[in-house]
């Protein structure tokens, strides 16, 4: 269970760490994926005050960017199907229940 709740932290962090980088990128143009910008365009016409807090929260919720990070910390542990298993009693949102059933059926 330490195990998952060290992933549940790192994930937080990069989720903010990430938000917060692409949110710098958008300000100054530099966007990665039109749909960033699509994406920080209907937030700020949202008047939402906290921008990078709702995207890092949108990425906390993107189960892609769930299975990229957790599937590199799982991957190749002896202990991953008991991680994953874990992560989902810790966090039982749809989108961490999608992300981890994709990841134990790719076989990590």
């Amino acid at each position: 269970m330490n195990e998952a709740r060290s992933i549940i932290s790192k994930l937080e962090i990069m989720c903010f760490e990430c938000a917060t980088q692409e949110y710098e990128d958008y300000k100054n143009g530099n966007y990665l994926r039109e749909s960033t910008k699509k994406h920080f365009d209907k937030l700020k016409k949202s008047n939402i005050s906290d921008i990078v807090g709702r995207y890092a929260d949108d990425l906390y919720n993107d189960k892609n960017f769930l299975m990229d990070v957790i599937g590199d910390e799982v991957y190749g542990k002896n202990n991953s199907l008991e991680i994953l298993k874990d992560l989902v009693k810790i966090n039982p949102f749809p989108a961490m229940k999608s992300a981890v059933n994709n990841l134990i059926a790719e076989g990590i």
